[in-house]
């Protein structure tokens, strides 16, 4: 931002190539991957907590509290770091991070992006927030998962638990690009830096979602690494993603089936 601050200051006399707009572009670019990486790894070893974030103390269903820097699960971790990341002002991060949390950012129980497949990347790829890269670093080896959604799957044991009022349920079909689960290790090369990875699973009648996991690839030393809030570690940790994946390939009682990929935008939209 410094370098493009720099050139917009520069008497009209000196009016920079558009190769040194390019490269001001690029270094901007850089920096905003290296405030992600710096600032996520900030949150390490922080306390898993399931949906430590809510509507705030006025809220009418979840209390909890709008932005918290102690306690994560794994969707609030990367949405926080996503906003931190593009904000150092908190109230303006805190503003920008309900946004990426609710529908049109109305801070309402209903209009929060509760479902990744059914809400949260359909919603947040329309926004800018982000922006599918699955197809880009599976290529030809992409598949589909689609999931079909109906009163049943809200009204089901599993359903029950959102507590989502008929008008806010999201009915219909959804379909998301998804990396198979046995490609994946082959092309762990090609998953930008700042990506989004939501572990997507097999079918099961009544339960609303098939993704169940979500995690922040960032890229050190010349390897992918992935941070995420781990329930079974209980706190935020990071690991290779290569081993991520073989873990999630291993699972037997509820089959992972791919991986959908979303890079974090440089910056949100206006």
């Amino acid at each position: 931002m410094l370098a493009l601050a720099m050139l917009s200051a520069a008497p009209a006399h000196a009016e920079p190539s558009v190769a040194e707009r390019v490269h001001a572009v690029h270094a901007a670019h850089a920096r905003h991957r290296d405030r992600l990486r710096e600032i996520s790894a900030l949150f390490l070893g922080a306390r898993y907590r399931l949906s430590p974030l809510g509507e705030g103390p006025n809220g009418t269903i979840d209390r909890d509290p709008i932005i918290a820097f102690d306690r994560f699960d794994c969707v609030t971790y990367v949405e926080e770091m996503m906003a931190l990341a593009w904000q150092d002002d908190i109230d303006a991060a805190t503003a920008l991070l309900q946004k990426i949390r609710y529908e049109q950012g109305e801070i309402r129980y209903g209009a929060r992006h509760h479902l990744m497949i059914a809400q949260w990347l359909p919603r947040n790829i329309q926004a800018g927030f982000v922006r599918d890269v699955t197809r880009e670093v599976a290529g030809a080896a992409t598949k589909s998962a689609v999931l079909v959604l109906d009163d049943r799957d809200f009204t089901s044991t599993a359903g029950k638990k959102l507590a989502l009022d008929r008008a806010d349920r999201p009915l219909g079909r959804y379909s998301v690009p998804i990396v198979p689960v046995a490609h994946m290790p082959r092309v762990l090369a090609r998953v930008p830096d700042g990506t989004i990875v939501t572990t997507v699973r097999a079918r099961r009648a009544g339960v609303p979602y098939r993704e169940t996991h979500v995690g922040l690839v960032v890229w050190k030393g010349g390897a992918p690494f992935i941070r995420h809030a781990h329930v079974g570690r209980g706190r935020v940790i990071e690991e290779p993603l290569s081993r991520f994946v073989a873990r999630a390939a291993r699972a037997k009682r509820w089959p992972v089936t791919g991986f959908h990929l979303a890079a974090i935008n440089e910056a949100p939209p206006l």
